[in-house]
């Protein structure tokens, strides 16, 4: 009798044995499934609140929030509508190929940037957003195409996902990527978004 008992518990024990195993390597293959794909819409929506969280921590109020792009316009809105309903401006870029790889430009800025001066009177301070920033080259170019309007202004930049190799400093990070996905959860899935990378300069280059 006793051997008999000892044989089901080794059996339970070795059927316990190959679930775990299972279990472990479906959740490995999953895993790198989900990095393949890059985040998703639940973990964008995290890193937004923790990117809220710093901001509200930091006791940095912004006067206005600026989005820069299709993911800035994503977020930057959702931060100036938790950050108190904060008024919100949108910023178009466009990025066209050259020999020296992409450059960046931002059509109607100005115009939407001559709008920060009715805010005036509520303070100097300036939230710039994008959704991701792989090399920080549309932050920069931001700033340098339009100092002269943006120099009389306090200006602190936020972005969900950072790459940590990107040449430029981000005041407010949801979270730092060591492999940066091929794409984010406001990338359109059915093919139609950023084809221009991919396909050449023929597409439309607007982000």
């Amino acid at each position: 009798m006793g051997s008999k008992v000892e044989l089901i518990v080794k059996l339970i024990l070795q059927l316990l044995g190959a679930i775990s195993a299972m279990v472990g390597i479906t959740g490995l293959v999953l895993q790198i499934i989900r990095l393949r794909q890059g985040p998703t819409w639940r973990d964008a929506l995290r890193k937004a609140r923790k990117v809220l969280d710093r901001i509200n921590q930091s006791n940095w109020d912004p006067t206005v929030v600026i989005g820069i792009g299709r993911s800035g316009g994503i977020w930057g809105g959702w931060l100036a509508g938790n950050l108190g309903s904060k008024p919100f401006l949108g910023v178009e870029e466009q990025y066209v190929p050259n020999p020296h790889g992409r450059k960046v430009h931002f059509p109607g800025a100005e115009r939407v940037l001559s709008a920060l001066e009715e805010f005036r009177k509520f303070g100097s301070n300036v939230l710039l957003v994008e959704g991701a920033s792989s090399t920080g080259q549309t932050f920069t170019c931001f700033m340098e195409r339009f100092s002269d309007q943006l120099d009389s202004w306090n200006i602190k930049k936020a972005v969900l996902y950072k790459n940590p190799a990107a040449a430029i400093d981000i005041d407010f990070v949801g979270k730092s990527l060591e492999r940066w996905p091929e794409r984010f959860p406001w990338h359109d899935r059915r093919g139609k978004w950023r084809r221009y990378l991919k396909n050449g300069s023929n597409n439309k280059p607007w982000l």
